[in-house]
C-alpha cells in the first residue's frame, strides 16, 4: 500500500474557494461552519503534552504483523493511538461544526520545522546520500526474549510512523541461532563476514562480556557494506531494564541503522541527539512527544526517503512548508484528528485509560456498540461520515464499519451530513480483533486499522485508518 500523497506530482489538498484554487498551506482561514447547538455534555480535555512519559506497560505485546500500524502507548492517565501532535494544538483551531456529541475543528497551524531546519539537520545527520528504494527487512537474530521482541517492534513501529508508505520496514521471523556479534572487534569496529543478510537490520541483544563498546554504552548500530545494518543492543545496560529507555533507544539506533544518519547538534529537539540525553523527557528545550520521534526526525525521515525535493538532493528541499492543516473531533470520551504537511498526513486519537481491559469489564456483556464520526483527507478533499464499532465480548471479535461517508472539495471543511458528495461507494467495513483495550482490522477493505478503546468503563473507541486513498482518525461513544 503506497500512500498517494507521497508519489501524486504537485498534489493540493482542501482547495481554497474561488477560481483555480489555493494550496493548503495559505494561512487564510476556513469558512465556518454554523454550529449545532453545543452538546450538553462535558468534552474530553484537549491533551498536554507535559500529563507523562511515553509507556506500554499493561498493554498487549505487538506482532511482527503490526509493524506498520500505527503505535499505541500511554501516559499513564490516558491511552494514545498514532503521531503525538503535542500540547493542546487542536485546542487553538476554531470550531466549524458538530455531529451528535462531536465537536469538529478545523484550521492551520505553524507547527512544522521548515525546509531551513531540515536542510540544517540533514546536513549535520545524513552521512550518505543513500536510500532505500524497497523496504528494508528486519530480523531479530540471537537469543531475545518475548520482551526484547516486543520493544523491537514498538521501536518499529514509532520508526514506520515517518516514513513514506514504500520505505516501511518489515519484520521477518526471527533467526536465533544465527549471531553476528563475533564480527566486532575488541576496537568495538565491525568487521563484515559475508555472513550478513543482504538488505537487513539485524538486531541482536548480547550479554555485557561480549558488548565491546565500553561499559558506558548500551547500544550502537553499524550499517554494512552490503547496504543493511547490524544493532547490538547490550543486556547489562540499565537503559535495557526499563521498557520505555529501552524503545527510545531502538528507535534512536534504528534510525541510525535505516538512513546512515549520523548525531545531530543539541541545538535541535530531536531523539538523534547524542551527547548521552536521550533518556531525557526534554531534549533541545522541548518536551519528547509521546510517539517519542520530533517533528524534524518525521520531516527529515520523510524528506529524505521520500525524495521529495527531486533533483535538487537531500539537502536542498526547495518549497518545503512549516504550515500544517489540521482537521479534529473532540467528543466527551475521545478526540482525534489528522494533521497534513508536506503531502503527509498524519493520524492520531486518544482517551482515558479504561480501569480494566475489555474482556474483564464489570459494565459490558453480549454485544457492545460504539457510534460516532470520522473525519480524514484524502487526495483533494476533506472527508468526514459515521463510525460504529461493534464486539461480540465472549469472542473479542466484531466490525468496524465508516458509513454514509462524504467529501467536500470546496470548502474545504466537512459540512453537515448529507451536504457533501459520496466518497467512493461511501463505505468501509473491517472485522476486527481485540487484545486488551486495543483491536486492529483482520479482514475487509483495503486499509490499516489501528484502534483502542477509551473511558474508566470503556465508554469510547478511538483509532486511525490508513489507506491509499484517505488518512483518517475516528471517535465513538457507547
Amino acid at each position: 500500500m503506497r500512500a498517494l500523497w507521497t508519489i501524486a506530482t504537485g498534489l493540493l489538498l482542501l482547495n481554497a474557494c474561488g477560481g483555480g484554487g489555493t494550496s493548503p498551506m495559505a494561512t487564510d482561514e476556513p469558512t465556518v461552519v454554523p454550529d449545532r447547538p453545543p452538546s450538553t455534555a462535558r468534552l474530553l480535555p484537549w491533551h498536554d503534552t507535559d500529563g507523562g512519559a511515553y509507556s506500554t506497560a499493561g498493554l498487549p505485546t505487538p506482532t511482527p504483523a503490526d509493524a506498520q500500524h500505527m503505535p499505541i502507548y500511554s501516559d499513564g492517565r490516558r491511552l494514545f493511538v498514532g503521531v503525538d501532535q503535542g500540547a493542546d494544538k487542536a485546542g487553538s483551531l476554531p470550531t466549524v461544526g458538530r455531529r451528535g456529541e462531536t465537536e469538529i475543528r478545523l484550521g492551520s497551524l505553524s507547527d512544522g520545522e521548515g525546509s531551513a531546519a531540515v536542510e540544517v539537520y540533514l546536513a549535520e545527520a545524513a552521512q550518505s546520500s543513500v536510500s532505500y528504494d524497497s523496504p528494508l527487512e528486519l530480523r531479530i537474530i540471537g537469543l531475545a526474549t518475548e520482551a526484547d521482541v516486543g520493544r523491537v517492534i514498538r521501536a518499529v513501529q514509532l520508526v514506520n510512523a515517518a516514513l513514506p508508505e514504500v520505505s516501511k520496514l518489515e519484520i521477518g521471523a526471527p533467526l536465533p541461532a544465527f549471531s553476528l556479534r563475533n564480527n566486532v572487534g575488541g576496537d568495538g569496529r565491525y568487521y563484515d563476514s559475508g555472513a550478513e543478510r543482504t538488505d537487513t537490520i539485524h538486531i541482536e541483544f548480547v550479554p555485557p562480556r561480549e558488548y565491546r563498546r565500553g561499559p558506558d554504552s548500551a547500544a550502537v548500530a553499524y550499517v554494512l557494506d552490503d547496504g543493511g545494518s547490524y544493532i547490538q543492543f547490550n543486556t547489562g545496560a540499565a537503559s535495557y531494564a526499563r521498557d520505555n529507555e529501552a524503545t527510545i533507544l531502538l528507535a534512536h539506533e534504528l534510525i541510525h541503522a535505516l538512513a546512515d544518519f549520523g548525531h545531530v547538534s543539541p541545538d535541535f529537539a530531536t531523539i538523534l541527539e547524542g551527547t548521552g540525553a536521550i533518556h531525557d523527557s526534554v531534549q533541545g528545550g522541548q518536551r519528547q512527544p509521546l510517539s517519542l520521534l520530533y517533528p524534524v526526525d518525521r520531516e527529515a525521515l520523510r524528506a529524505f526517503y521520500g525524495n521529495l525535493a527531486g533533483s535538487l538532493g537531500p539537502f536542498n528541499l526547495g518549497l518545503w512548508e512549516s504550515t500544517s492543516w489540521h482537521l479534529a473531533g473532540r467528543s466527551p470520551h475521545t478526540a482525534f484528528g489528522v494533521a497534513l504537511r508536506n503531502r503527509y498526513v498524519e493520524p492520531w486519537a486518544y482517551g482515558d485509560r479504561p480501569a480494566t481491559d475489555l474482556a474483564h469489564s464489570p459494565h459490558l456483556a453480549g454485544r457492545a456498540t460504539w457510534k460516532g464520526v470520522l473525519l480524514g483527507f484524502g487526495p483533494d478533499q476533506s472527508v468526514s461520515g459515521d463510525a460504529s464499532i461493534a464486539v461480540e465480548l465472549a469472542t473479542l471479535t466484531g466490525r468496524a464499519d465508516f458509513t454514509n461517508l462524504e467529501a467536500w472539495n470546496d470548502p474545504p471543511l466537512p459540512g453537515e451530513a448529507g451536504s457533501g458528495m459520496q466518497w467512493l461507494d461511501g463505505d468501509l467495513g473491517y472485522l476486527i480483533a481485540v487484545r486488551g483495550n486495543t483491536f486492529r482490522e483482520t479482514s475487509g477493505d483495503a486499509g490499516r486499522l489501528t484502534g483502542i478503546f477509551v473511558g474508566r468503563n470503556h465508554e469510547g473507541a478511538a483509532g486511525t485508518l490508513e489507506r491509499d486513498d484517505l488518512v483518517a482518525s475516528f471517535g465513538a461513544q457507547r
